[in-house]
């Protein structure tokens, strides 16, 4: 087809090219490679009957799954082929493969990737194909796949392995003729294989609606015949003759063999229009008759070689998913309202398959028998009824019958017998396989003749006025019952046991059944009586937290119970209906206390519980360790004095007590029962000891009172001394040690230089003061604080005595009797400190720049003793100056005589020059 004539006939838009495309698919098979057969559609000579059934998927279940027949899942199924084997190819469109089903149902993947889209070459698993709405398989078993979408027709050999066949690979559209890589098809739908190897391709509508009929020789040579365009073409297939047809607008043309010309075969189609303006019917196929068969407005046509068109199977526009005879079938299959989306193909035995588009299944047009035979042995109007094959119920009488659904050639029957009122049937032959038309299943009947059937019952007494007891027997109930006499309603045959049992009691009464339990004997029952009195009721408890011990409990004024375990317990008192009952606990378990809880608006303190009995009444009680205080008190301290006692090994972990005056105090934390716990004064006052008047380690059983006792310690007697300095040689002093613990001022006389003790010793808590006298040009003092008064509380021997000069001789003027003393003059730039060293003792002394400071030596040298002072520059230089020289003069000596000190060392520092 030239360009020129392509683009004379328009472009339609993408989406009306897609839905036009997908809906002109067709759908073919043939033996050896045409659409005919060896058998023919609707053959009945045998005595069958062509029937619809469902062979692979399950309706209105979409998906992906092989398996056997109904177990199996498509998506969309539409282009189909069949081998000479019958093996059945399905263009599954919406999980892009090919499926393959064996003549026995089973099915599983051909060809092609589930799920996958694309346009690859390949094994199962690998390749891919856009859509598979038209198959079509030839002689050695190669199956072709019209990818309308990927403009190029596949060839899918016998292991499933996919190949590019005629068309560009790459997709590339367009309708030049060719070798089979080097040609082009535009929107190619449906393929038919010829008996001598040539495949014909119906291609369009494509963008630019290039119709045409294509064919590829054996040799794989792409020729368009006729040249011309085929306007509104919608589908090819061949007869057995190699006559070509094709569906053109709303009729069916044919090409005889040889020719390249129509010639018309059919009229009007009487194709929906509404659905499908163009008029296209794109499926169908033709069996070895000549009979044309296509799938549009959800129905199977079929057009007679004169030319005549009637509804083969389904209801015209009547949607849904029947099996059955063939007008009474339903498919579905038209595709978004504009045509037929389902394949037709004929196997060699005979049978259609149809891709049922929009119910996901195969259905199987065949022959069918129907079943049938005798029942016999009914009496009167009875009647039983029968199933098929799990179909629906039919009520049969004596006489012939016939199922009304045939049973498809090679299928199996199975008639069971649901029900036959009054009679007993049984089934000869329920089982088989159809082959022809069955008449010899058996169904035989007999009356069932049923025993005497006898009642039970007897006398319902003690009943209040408006109460009702219920009774069982087995599953039988009778309706509520008063007093007087009942029966029940189910009967029973004799020798039939019966187990009459209360099941209701009513409220407040307890009913007991006599004789209840026996068996009929030829007779009604009537003596299965019962009798009805005020019931009684248990007073049960839980007890929890209980220990060792035990509780007495008392109900009413019964004698008391005992309770020694936790758990369940039960009062030995009952109590009738309507009743007060009172529980108390009359004894506590010891190092214990119970409690009652209030349960079901029953009134309860902490050891009692009352109410009234409305059945049997269950209580909780729950016992608790006691806990207690420790206090304690304590003797032998005045009201300012302070006792610390601890307490150890309470589950509270440890605590302390202060003790303050004669006043019981108590722990804060309280102890349980049996606890014991341990006592110790941790503190006693000054000059006291305190200690526990009862064991260390107590076991508390109730409220424990402690005591503390303390006593004055014995007194403790000390020393007193320390040291004398600096007196002047041949000079002395005296001390005086006053105490109110004295009878007499202790006095030392006489007292030079060193250490001094007086010879009086002093108890302990003593204050004492030390008083001394000074020789003249001195003044002497005692260290603080023996001067003014000091608590003695062990040995003293730093109550030294301090003389210093007041200014008379010894050459030392005001300094400090036995110091060494002088003056730095720093000349240096900046401020520095000078460290000045006599042996052991030093001191540091800030000198400001050009300036002079005075400076004592720390300690103090006797009388003889000599003396070297150094000087040195101790900080570190700052740029630009550097460290200072310093030179010391009268630097060494000789102490003079005490009470005089050195005063005319001399210090000067000055930058050093190098």
């Amino acid at each position: 087809m030239s360009h020129s004539l392509s683009h004379a006939l328009g472009r339609a838009s993408h989406a009306a090219r897609l839905l036009i495309g997908i809906a002109l698919v067709a759908f073919l098979a043939a033996c050896g490679g045409n659409a005919t057969t060896t058998g023919a559609v609707g053959d009945d000579s045998d005595g069958s009957v062509l029937i619809v059934s469902t062979f692979a998927g399950k309706a209105g279940e979409p998906g992906y799954a092989n398996g056997q027949g109904g177990a199996a899942r498509f998506q969309g199924p539409s282009g189909l082929a069949v081998d000479n084997f019958g093996n059945v190819y399905v263009g599954d469109s919406e999980n892009y493969v090919v499926r393959k089903i064996t003549p026995s149902g089973h099915v599983s993947l051909f060809a092609g990737t589930p799920g996958g889209i694309g346009n690859e070459n390949g094994p199962p698993g690998t390749a891919k194909f856009r859509r598979t709405h038209s198959l079509a398989v030839d002689a050695s078993l190669n199956v072709y796949v019209a990818d309308v979408v990927n403009h190029n027709v596949k060839k899918i050999n016998a292991f499933g392995v996919v190949s590019s066949f005629a068309g560009r690979s790459d997709g590339q559209r367009g309708d030049d003729d060719g070798p089979l890589s080097e040609a082009q098809f535009d929107a190619p739908h449906s393929v038919v294989a010829g008996k001598d190897g040539t495949i014909y391709v119906a291609q369009g509508p494509g963008d630019d609606k290039l119709y045409a009929l294509r064919s590829i020789s054996p040799q794989g040579t792409v020729t368009t015949l006729g040249g011309v365009s085929y306007e509104a073409m919608n589908a090819v297939t061949l007869d057995n003759l190699g006559n070509r047809y094709v569906v053109r607008k709303n009729s069916i043309e044919r090409i005889l063999a040889g020719a390249s010309a129509f010639s018309a075969f059919s009229g009007s189609l009487d194709v929906d229009t509404s659905f499908n303006p163009l008029g296209m019917v794109p499926n169908f196929a033709i069996d070895k008759n000549g009979n044309a068969f296509m799938m549009t407005d959800d129905v199977i046509r079929q057009v007679k070689p004169d030319g005549s068109v009637s509804i083969f199977a389904g209801a015209k526009n009547t949607r849904g998913s029947q099996d059955g005879l063939l007008l009474d079938a339903r498919f579905n299959t038209k595709l978004w309202g504009v045509g037929s989306a389902s394949g037709l193909a004929i196997a060699p035995d005979g049978s259609m398959y149809v891709s049922d588009f929009n119910n996901h299944t195969i259905r199987k047009i065949s022959k069918g028998f129907y079943v049938g035979g005798v029942v016999r042995g009914l009496t009167g109007a009875g009647k039983v009824n029968v199933q098929n094959n799990g179909a629906a119920t039919q009520s049969l009488s004596n006489g012939s019958f016939t199922f009304s659904m045939p049973v498809a050639q090679s299928a199996t029957y199975n008639v069971q017998i649901l029900s036959a009122e009054g009679h007993s049937c049984t089934v000869s032959n329920p089982t088989g396989q159809v082959t022809t038309t069955v008449s010899s299943i058996v169904v035989d009947c007999a009356p069932i003749v049923q025993p005497p059937q006898y009642s039970a019952g007897g006398v319902v007494s003690g009943l209040l006025s408006g109460q009702t007891v219920i009774l069982k027997n087995g599953a039988d109930l009778t309706v509520p019952l008063g007093n007087g006499n009942y029966t029940f309603l189910v009967k029973a045959a004799n020798g039939t046991s019966y187990n009459v049992v209360v099941d209701t009691q009513p409220i407040g009464r307890t009913c007991s059944v006599a004789d209840g339990n026996s068996a009929i004997n030829n007779a009604n029952v009537t003596n299965v009586n019962v009798s009805c009195v005020t019931s009684t009721h248990s007073i049960s408890g839980f007890a929890s937290g209980l220990g060792a011990g035990a509780v007495q409990l008392q109900i009413n004024s019964s004698p008391t119970q005992t309770v020694s375990a936790n758990g369940r317990f039960i009062l030995t008192n009952t109590i009738q209906y309507g009743s007060n009952f009172d529980v108390n606990i009359t004894s506590q378990p010891v190092g214990q206390t119970c409690e009652w809880s209030s349960l079901g608006g029953i009134a309860a303190s902490s050891a009692r519980v009352t109410g009234t009995v409305a059945g049997d009444v269950s209580l909780d009680m729950t016992c608790s360790t006691n806990t207690y205080t420790v206090t304690a008190a304590v003797m032998g301290t005045s009201g300012t004095e302070t006792v610390s006692l601890q307490m150890t090994g309470t589950p509270s972990g440890t605590q302390t007590l202060l003790l303050t005056g004669s006043t019981p105090s108590a722990f804060t934390n309280r102890v349980p029962h049996g606890t014991s716990v341990g006592l110790a004064v941790l503190s006693s006052p000054a000059g006291k000891t305190c200690s526990l008047t009862s064991p260390a380690t107590i076991t508390v059983t109730g409220v424990s009172n402690v005591t503390v006792n303390c006593v004055v310690n014995a007194p403790v007697f000390y020393t007193v001394g320390g040291t004398v300095g600096v007196l002047p040689a041949f000079t002395t002093i005296d001390l005086m040690m006053a105490s109110s613990d004295f009878a007499s001022n202790q006095m030392l006389t006489g007292l030079g230089n060193g250490a001094y003790q007086f010879l009086t010793t002093v108890p302990s808590g003593s204050t004492i003061s030390i008083a001394t006298t000074s020789p003249p040009g001195y003044s002497c003092t005692v260290a603080s604080p023996y001067a003014a008064g000091m608590v003695i509380t062990g040995n003293v021997s730093n109550a030294n005595v301090s003389c210093v000069s007041t200014g008379g001789g010894g050459g030392g003027g005001g300094f400090t009797p036995g110091t060494v003393n002088g003056q730095v003059t720093n000349n240096g730039p900046d401020t520095r400190t000078i460290l000045m060293t006599n042996g052991v003792n030093q001191v540091s002394v800030v000198v400001n720049s050009n300036s002079t400071a005075h400076f004592t030596l720390p300690g103090q040298l006797a009388q003889g003793d000599s003396y070297n002072v150094t000087a040195s520059d101790v900080t570190a230089p700052t740029p630009p100056s550097g460290a200072l020289n310093c030179s010391v003069g009268n630097g060494t000596g000789n102490m003079v005589a005490l009470p005089g000190a050195v005063s005319n060392v001399s210090v000067t520092c000055q930058l050093a020059i190098f």
